[in-house]
């Protein structure tokens, strides 16, 4: 049976279960994403009930179906205030599991985050070996039968603790229901020890976990952990069958796919956007110089995609595809952003809809006075200020 686990006025979410006894030496296992990336959401009686991740110097995305809005979020020692909008849930059409937060200081002004991670871009997710981080019940006693393990048990850690572990994209699929949104995801299974180095699934209390995909050497999130395989005979985590052990059968779990709505994230946010090799926000010339001191290099894992110049499919060499796409991203950062067909889009699909009569309604579309309804004024508005910042 696949849910998303409800608890505690929505979901709750995955934590992290792997095979080894004890977590994996986070001081010898360098290789994944800085860990003042993932945070998590809380209240005065619950420690953890869901997570986020820092994608920007100012802005969190996670999972809505925790309903889940605090007023304030601790990352890396700080706390900051979260502002909440519409417009940031749901993505383009409103009903994915998918929400976008902005941070701001106690003193109004934006956050300034020094510690975010880009957004995955590429679609091409499936065979990828991820990093799974989050906040969350951890590994508890094991499972056997007929003197076989099959699985743990799910253990309630009090103390919040950020905890990974590895697995492998199996496969993708759109528009899958559940908690009554529609959302495009990623899948995976908790397979036997050594499918990857620490072979790990999800558990409770860890939506909006992140996914995290390494491109041209670099991590990206790639996903938002979502929902997970549960038996009924408790909390619990299964790589072999649990009525017939002697059988596999790896435990399903998947995520929102970032890539899916990276359109939206960039056009609200502006953050990470394709061409940014040196990921400092904004494509310029030191990602156009990278290009070039990169022409016609031979890439491949082992030097990390020509350091991270080869960034169009198909890879393998440093080309006009990667410098195209330099060019085409030429001056994007969380400042500046263009309108575009994605704010033609926003207009055409609420076109004669009825607003609450302020600048901004109905999805930002209603953007030309007499406010109250879309109409001719607002599509004349965005042709008349097409591709201006």
């Amino acid at each position: 049976m696949i849910i998303i686990l409800v608890v505690f006025y929505g979901a709750a979410a995955p934590g992290v279960i792997v095979h080894p006894e004890t977590e994996p030496d986070l001081e010898v296992w360098k290789d994944r994403p800085d860990p003042n990336v993932l945070g998590y959401f809380s209240n005065s009686s619950t420690p953890v009930i869901a997570n986020f991740v820092v994608i920007a110097p100012d802005w969190i995305i996670t999972t809505q179906h925790q309903l889940l809005k605090p007023p304030t979020v601790t990352v890396a020692g700080h706390i900051y205030n979260c502002e909440y909008k519409d417009i940031w849930q749901g993505g383009p059409f409103r009903n994915a599991d998918i929400q976008l937060v902005r941070l701001t200081k106690p003193d109004g002004s934006r956050a300034n985050l020094k510690n975010y991670i880009p957004i995955n871009l590429s679609r091409n997710e499936v065979g990828k070996e991820i990093v799974i981080g989050g906040y969350g019940y951890s590994r508890g006693a094991m499972l056997q039968k007929a003197g076989i393990v099959y699985g743990y048990r799910w253990l309630v850690v009090e103390n919040p603790k950020d905890l990974w572990c590895t697995n492998v994209v199996e496969k993708t699929r759109d528009g899958m229901g559940a908690a009554g949104y529609s959302s495009d995801i990623i899948i995976a299974n908790f397979d036997e020890p050594g499918r990857t180095i620490y072979e790990g699934t999800i558990a409770d209390r860890d939506s909006g976990g992140g996914w995290f995909v390494k491109v041209n050497g670099q991590w990206r999130l790639g996903g938002l952990s979502r929902s997970v395989e549960i038996h009924s005979d408790g909390f619990e985590s299964w790589f072999r069958n649990g009525n017939n052990p002697y059988e596999s059968d790896p435990d399903y779990i998947d995520a929102v796919r970032v890539s899916s709505y990276s359109d939206w994230i960039q056009h609200i946010t502006g953050v990470g956007g394709q061409g940014d090799i040196s990921t400092n926000g904004i494509v310029n010339f030191i990602d156009y110089s990278k290009v070039l001191s990169e022409w016609n290099n031979s890439c491949n894992k082992e030097n990390n995609w020509c350091n991270g110049a080869d960034i169009a499919e198909p890879q393998g060499v440093v080309d006009m595809e990667d410098l195209s796409v330099v060019m085409d991203n030429w001056m994007n950062n969380s400042t500046k952003r263009a309108i575009n067909f994605f704010d033609y889009s926003v207009v055409c699909r609420e076109f004669m809809n009825s607003c609450d009569g302020s600048y901004g309604g109905c999805d930002g579309a209603d953007i030309a006075a007499p406010f109250g309804i879309v109409d001719e004024k607002d599509l004349e508005t965005v042709l008349d200020r097409w591709l201006e910042n």
